[in-house]
């Protein structure tokens, strides 16, 4: 306060205009910013939230359909007399070709199937039907092979009737080895029985795990974002970012990206949002169906903060710019104010020092209207007297020398 005391008229009332333009500027930039920010966060949350349930929704609704196609299929008419010519060891052939036909008719209808089969209690496959999104193939008995010793085949022969075991997402094997290209799948798989409630095999559906990858890859990623998909165990299945996606299946972990209790959150089960220091994580349990095992993966939409906020750096970009703008304005102004009003007094302190020099017949000339021009009066009509009195003096001083 003492600084500002002695600092000259001028140069307070320019710091005094900069103070006003100031304040509301830094006024409403602090608010807008703060209201801006909140609800931004707020809308950006509720997005990231009902996309990525949403889209797990539309997931589990299309498992679901994979569980009534493997239902349906097991109890077709002909795969049970086929089943039933197997225990009584009858002639199978028109049975075989008569399923194989039935089977090539329901999968012309779902080019994102991958196999249709029937596989017997010893582990045989009996009908095969491959197709490859857009060709359809009946597979010769003799390139039939033996599925025994898979571990999809010994899992779903241990459930009971009318429930689907859905297998983990891992790539296709044909004769032990891996199949290449490389095809990521799902496999849906119910028990079948005789009419002596024996069981007798599985029927089971390849899924093309590409078609669920896909649906991931619809999801919005515009802002730079990152969508995953891992199993309930933490390993990730596939992940898409700009660059592209990367079928992982079981490769890397969570824990190579995010802390423990981060992890726990994901694979709780449950549906939410994290919003950490440098991105925003919306995620949603995704159901297999399959009731024994309980099974489920988990979708993840990952957003930067900084590109979810990018607009309100763009408000701070303006708002600096106003600020700048309103502050160079008002220095001029206040500079323009400033020899405005003290330019008369200048001229007022330029004229006191001439009378205060005993020119007492000088007169004050400031118009300004206001109480500079009422105080320079008030100095002219003093000068008038000290002038009057100065005369007077004189007068008196030269009588007294006469004398």
């Amino acid at each position: 306060m003492q600084v500002f005391k002695r600092l000259r008229i001028s140069t307070r009332l320019v710091l005094a205009f900069i103070a006003i333009a100031i304040a509301p500027i830094l006024i409403a930039g602090f608010s807008g910013e703060y209201f801006s920010i909140s609800a931004l966060e707020d809308t950006t949350l509720r997005h990231l939230k009902y996309e990525v349930s949403s889209k797990a929704d539309d997931i589990e609704k299309f498992l679901r359909g994979m569980h009534t196609d493997v239902y349906y299929l097991s109890q077709m008419q002909t795969l049970k007399e086929l089943i039933d010519s197997l225990s009584e060891k009858s002639d199978r052939t028109s049975l075989v070709k008569r399923l194989q036909k039935e089977f090539l008719s329901f999968a012309l209808t779902r080019p994102y199937y991958y196999q249709l089969r029937y596989i017997d209690k010893d582990g045989k496959e009996i009908i095969r039907v491959d197709s490859d999104g857009k060709v359809l193939k009946i597979t010769p008995q003799k390139e039939l092979q033996y599925k025994g010793d898979r571990y999809y085949f010994t899992d779903a022969m241990k459930y009971p009737k009318g429930i689907c075991y859905v297998s983990p997402m891992d790539l296709n094997i044909e004769r032990g080895e891996v199949e290449i290209p490389e095809k990521p799948v799902v496999r849906f798989a119910t028990p079948v029985f005789n009419k002596r409630n024996e069981k007798m095999g599985i029927v089971i559906v390849n899924l093309y795990a590409s078609y669920i990858i896909e649906q991931m890859q619809m999801m919005n990623i515009t802002k730079g974002g990152t969508t995953f998909l891992v199993n309930r165990k933490g390993f990730y299945l596939s992940r898409h970012e700009n660059r592209g996606v990367e079928n992982l299946l079981g490769k890397e972990h969570l824990k190579e990206n995010y802390s423990q209790e981060i992890i726990s959150q994901f694979l709780s089960g449950a549906e939410g949002i994290i919003k950490g220091e440098r991105e925003i994580i919306s995620y949603a349990p995704i159901a297999t169906g399959d009731k024994l095992s309980k099974d489920y993966w988990v979708l993840a939409l990952v957003y930067p903060r900084e590109n979810i906020f990018s607009s309100v750096f763009n408000l701070k970009v303006i708002f600096f710019i106003i600020g700048a703008a309103t502050v160079f304005a008002a220095l001029i102004t206040g500079f323009i104010m400033a020899r405005h009003f003290t330019r008369p007094l200048s001229e007022l302190f330029r004229d006191v020092e001439l009378i205060a020099k005993e020119d007492f017949s000088y007169r004050l000339n400031i118009k300004t209207g206001d109480e500079l021009e009422e105080l320079a009066e008030r100095i002219n009509l003093m000068a008038g007297r000290l002038e009057e009195s100065k005369k007077r003096l004189l007068k008196l001083s030269l009588s007294k020398r006469r004398r």
